[in-house]
């Protein structure tokens, strides 16, 4: 399979921002609590994707999410001091995180004929990835710069892990995976751009 290249987005801009909120307790806690939001949605839809009898990559993919969510749930409980729920107020951008992620799973569930099997779980799953290995790399140099005591080698570790097989099941079991894949990744980029717009209208307002 060719490699699916990142998100050609501007890092020195989401870098910068990303300087700001790690600077700022009470944004960093929530966005924290936002990445956590984000990889339990994820991981609920792959809970839905699943098949009757569903196979062991699969549950290991849901329990590594699972995980994730946990673990951006904790770091931001640590930070915050107390416990910390879903609600808006506890988040930063959280409507339009939601919404990211839903659109995103409707358009490439639309895009996708019934009967096609697991492909909407795999593309849904593929581009989602792609993106969070874009932006947790650009997270990571700015918590190590900040020391912030947070490490998201773990993460990336596996997230770069689901990518590849993601990749390589699109690969196999579509034959059109080379037309779909720069519809998908556009659509993505759309949805992200206005998730991070929310962001940065929040972040002036805090």
């Amino acid at each position: 399979m060719i490699p699916l290249p990142l998100p050609d987005d501007d890092r020195s801009a989401v870098g910068s921002r990303l300087e700001q909120i790690c600077a700022d307790p009470d944004l960093h806690i929530r966005f924290l609590n936002t990445l956590s939001l984000m990889e339990h949605i994820g991981s609920r839809k792959i809970m839905l994707a699943q098949p009757r009898v569903p196979d062991g990559a699969m549950l290991k993919h849901l329990a590594e999410e699972t995980r994730h969510a946990w673990f951006f749930k904790r770091a931001a409980e640590k930070l915050a001091g107390r416990m910390l729920d879903y609600d808006d107020d506890a988040l930063l951008a959280g409507a339009a995180a939601r919404l990211y992620m839903d659109r995103l799973d409707a358009a490439i569930s639309s895009a996708i004929a019934p009967g096609e099997g697991p492909l909407p779980y795999l593309y849904m799953s593929l581009i989602i990835e792609r993106r969070a290995i874009w932006a947790y790399r650009i997270y990571q140099s700015v918590l190590a710069a900040q020391h912030c005591g947070i490490s998201l080698t773990g993460v990336l570790a596996e997230e770069d892990l689901h990518h590849d097989k993601m990749l390589i099941g699109t690969g196999t079991r579509d034959s059109k995976s080379q037309e779909r894949m720069p519809v998908f990744c556009a659509m993505e980029q759309d949805n992200v751009r206005r998730f991070w717009s929310a962001v940065e209208h929040r972040c002036a307002h805090c």
